[in-house]
């Protein structure tokens, strides 16, 4: 059984979070879905939301910010269809 208690609770525009990390700046990064094919990474301060970033398919997954709090690494899925062309030495058997 989990023991502890809730020191606070803090709302976010994010159906699904997927990855929070303390700011070193102060507050939380959050990253996640706000709805269907919608992701978004967030940083929330003194109870505002302020968007950093913003996807449509592209799911943002994994977020970390640097020792400073000057940059904020973002793992993102990526669906990037590519076409490749295979060159092929002799032609497919009919």
């Amino acid at each position: 059984m989990a023991s502890g208690k809730v020191l606070s609770t803090q709302q976010v525009p994010i159906t699904t979070p997927r990855s929070v990390a303390y700011d070193p700046r102060g507050g939380l990064l959050v990253g996640g879905t706000k709805a269907r094919n919608n992701y978004m990474v967030g940083q929330l301060r003194d109870g505002v939301w302020k968007l950093l970033m913003q996807t449509d398919d592209d799911i943002l997954s994994f977020v970390r910010p640097s020792p400073d709090g000057n940059q904020v690494l973002v793992l993102a899925r990526v669906y990037a269809p590519e076409v490749w062309q295979l060159q092929l030495a002799q032609p497919l058997a009919p």
